[in-house]
């Protein structure tokens, strides 16, 4: 299901031994009152429920506030937020999203330009795209012949990363190499390893440690 809505509940912090168990018995009880089809998670003190719309989400936001009193917790504290695409963020309901064709691109120019930015700051791409073979020697091969046409990479084990400076620009790289190397058995186009680190990628760009999944 889509999850382009979220309602998110503040759990205090008790600094207890027990925090972790309270907290999963917390999210538990949430997904027994929302259903099985709506997905529940906690990070850092905080319960996340996601909605595919703004009525499944006010609807969650309700159960979320029966699920407070009867926890005893600051109901004042559950938000429902929106994703927004062009800037790639949770933001309130009451803000406004783009509506003209001219508004969509106006935010996409924008946001393209505070990533180029942020790349150039940390000294190193934002995103990139990342290509899987069959085996070391095809990988190789096929970033000898993307540094020949002037693309920048890495290649270790079975993979190739290329950076890019924003997501838009790699999404269009890895519609265009996905055509142009077609022994690549994946093109994937991601936040970069950099940034995310390699808990989330296996391969790490900045810290140039690379691991296989």
């Amino acid at each position: 299901m889509d999850d382009d809505f979220r309602v998110e509940l503040d759990v205090p912090e008790h600094h207890g031994l027990f925090d972790g168990v309270r907290e999963h018995r917390l999210a538990k009880e949430a997904r027994q009152r929302l259903g099985e089809d709506i997905v529940v998670t906690m990070d850092d003190n905080r319960l996340y429920a996601y909605a595919g719309s703004e009525e499944q989400a006010r609807e969650i936001e309700q159960r979320l506030h029966e699920l407070a009193a009867a926890r005893k917790l600051d109901a004042s504290q559950i938000t429902v937020t929106r994703w927004h695409p062009e800037e790639q963020r949770w933001e309130p309901l009451s803000d406004a999203l783009p509506a003209t064709a001219a508004e969509h691109d106006a935010e996409r120019r924008a946001r393209d330009a505070q990533q180029e930015a942020d790349a150039k700051e940390h000294g190193y791409p934002e995103w990139e795209v990342r290509l899987e073979f069959a085996d070391h020697d095809a990988a190789e091969a096929a970033a000898g012949r993307l540094t020949s046409e002037g693309l920048p990479n890495v290649c270790r084990s079975r993979y190739v990363v290329v950076g890019c400076a924003t997501d838009d620009d790699a999404r269009a790289l890895a519609k265009r190499l996905e055509g142009e190397v077609p022994e690549a058995e994946k093109v994937t186009a991601e936040g970069s390893a950099a940034v995310a680190m390699d808990e989330i990628n296996p391969l790490s760009v900045i810290t140039g440690r690379w691991r296989r999944t």
